[in-house]
């Protein structure tokens, strides 16, 4: 036997070991099995107190007459709990924004159950409405939480749900690795032609973005009233279509190995692998195109013409007295940093509240003594 007929055998046997997995793991909601339930440890990572067995995120862009483009982002997850020291996987926390307007984010279809096995029976357990909780972030920043009932070493949870955005801009970034491992991962963003978005890659694991196109169509219904003769009307209702093409990315991923922390590395997120889409340009047919990001510079004085930022920096004449006692008999510039740096940290508190902008103001929130991040 040569050299090819081995490598042959072996491509055979491959296929056949990675397609009888593939049976044996059903991803459709609710498919959970006895042999996702029994097993006792993650077959790569027998350390892991938890592991993700299945994650798919869709994010498209649709069409509303009333709104325009929206997105909608659909989520399903399960998780293995193998370990105890696991179980904090079982608190699941999604973020909602709201602009300054009316706007804002909304989430809803959620289904979460917890599986377990009980005698030669699979058990779940549905997760009440009673225990999903809203949690205020900021003025601009909510949450939907929610912690999995029964949970128990072994046990799996699954859960599914949907964010509606009027955010197009920023979509939310598409994770594909965590502290714990990733058996198998589905990603998917759909967007109309006239939407540009720039793809920003994050982390050390390399993936393929696969690229195809697909034709849509929005129909749009509307009512004409025309004049008769001697007083009278009709309305008539006219209809007409209008043909795009959606362009959908995809990524695949099986056996994604966990991010493990590293001492002096900061926030292990920044080193996660991920996708994040940005939009850069809006052409629709016969207009010009309309620039949303260039360049760090064009991004940087966005953010310091906005009120809530560089405004703030400008903002005088309510620290001054109070800076200057904290710095009386400071001799050097050394001393003079170390004590506006503990003035500082004995005069303000964090509120708990997360965000780049500040959320009263900062005159405002030196006078509390407390406030967001940006604050």
């Amino acid at each position: 036997m040569n050299l090819s007929q081995l490598r042959i055998i072996f491509l055979i046997g491959a296929f056949v070991i990675s397609s009888s997995t593939a049976v044996c793991q059903d991803l459709k909601f609710g498919k959970v099995s006895k042999k996702e339930l029994l097993e006792e440890s993650h077959p790569r990572y027998p350390e892991a107190e938890a592991a993700i067995l299945y994650r798919e995120t869709k994010t498209s862009l649709n069409y509303s007459k009333d709104k325009g483009f929206f997105a909608v982002t659909e989520t399903f997850e399960r998780i293995k709990l193998y370990k105890a020291g696991g179980f904090d996987w079982g608190t699941i926390e999604v973020d909602l924004f709201t602009s300054s307007g009316s706007d804002k984010e909304t989430f809803s279809g959620l289904k979460a159950y917890t599986y377990t096995i009980l005698g030669d029976k699979i058990q779940e357990t549905k997760l009440a409405s009673s225990d999903v909780f809203d949690e205020k972030k900021s003025k601009f920043r909510s949450s939907k939480k929610f912690t999995m009932p029964s949970l128990k070493e072994g046990c799996i949870i699954e859960y599914r749900y949907k964010v509606k955005s009027p955010f197009i801009g920023n979509i939310n970034t598409f994770s594909f690795q965590e502290s714990i491992p990733l058996n198998n991962l589905k990603m998917r963003f759909e967007a109309p032609e006239y939407y540009n978005y720039s793809a920003h890659r994050r982390g050390w694991i390399p993936f393929d973005i696969e690229t195809n196109r697909q034709e849509k169509t929005i129909t749009s219904l509307s009512t004409r009233t025309s004049n008769l003769g001697g007083g009278g009307s009709v309305n008539n209702a006219g209809k007409s279509q209008l043909k795009y093409y959606q362009n959908i990315s995809e990524v695949h991923l099986d056996n994604v190995p966990p991010l493990l922390k590293e001492a002096y590395a900061g926030n292990m997120r920044n080193y996660a692998s991920s996708l994040k889409y940005e939009l850069a340009f809006v052409k629709f047919p016969n207009t010009i195109a309309e620039t949303y990001s260039t360049d760090w510079e064009s991004v940087s004085n966005t953010i310091y013409k906005a009120p809530s930022f560089g405004n703030q920096l400008d903002k005088t004449g309510y620290f001054e007295k109070d800076l200057d006692k904290a710095l009386i008999g400071a001799a050097n510039p050394n001393e003079k940093m170390v004590r506006v740096f503990e003035f500082v940290k004995e005069k303000m508190n964090w509120n708990g509240y997360i965000g780049i902008y500040t959320d009263e103001d900062v005159k405002k929130a030196f006078e509390l003594g407390s406030g967001n991040t940006a604050d």
